[in-house]
């Protein structure tokens, strides 16, 4: 009896683990169609690439074979993105889990974003926050960070709720992919 009862439980846990591998491993990619849009100094056609959601590594996905992209990250030094596409970034962020601030950046630029910077402001306090991130162009990627606490203060006349948390991009670092 205590063999069998082993046994079912061993076989259970290996069921679990392999569920678990099956559902990340399905979950772990997206891709992002081009649809034609200039990338760089030229126009792709449609082009499909699958970018994994861990490590940020892009791949090209061909009629039957995919290319890693090489991203050269530790051999290309950072540079600061000018503000003229730094106002062309868009997205959406707010607070979650406590005080952690969390948002995606839709990144319609030529640049490989590495490192964001973010202003958080309310009533009570203006900060900036900076994430390491690895957005593609023409890809969203995402961001977080622990604010420690919330710059709301309770709104006055409206029973202690928050008042509004703004954000903003404040600058980016990265480099042009492309010659």
């Amino acid at each position: 009896m205590h063999k069998t009862i082993v046994v079912v439980i061993t076989i259970v846990a290996l069921a679990a683990v392999a569920a678990v591998y099956v559902w990340s491993a399905h979950n772990r990619y997206y891709l992002v169609i081009t649809n034609g849009e200039t990338f760089g100094p030229r126009r792709d056609p449609d082009r499909i690439y699958e970018i994994d959601k861990k490590t940020g590594e892009t791949w090209y996905v061909g009629s039957k074979s995919k290319t890693l992209i090489t991203d050269s990250q530790s051999a290309r030094p950072l540079e600061d993105i000018p503000t003229s596409e730094i106002i062309r970034l868009t997205g959406r962020a707010g607070y979650n889990n406590g005080n952690l601030f969390t948002g995606n950046v839709y990144n319609p630029t030529a640049w490989m974003i590495r490192e964001i910077h973010i202003r958080v402001y309310g009533p009570t306090w203006d900060r900036v926050f900076a994430d390491n991130v690895s957005i593609p162009p023409l890809a969203s990627g995402q961001f977080q960070f622990d604010t420690v606490e919330r710059p709301g203060a309770p709104a006055p006349g409206i029973d202690g709720s928050e008042a509004p948390v703004n954000w903003n991009i404040v600058s980016a670092r990265g480099y042009r992919n492309g010659p």
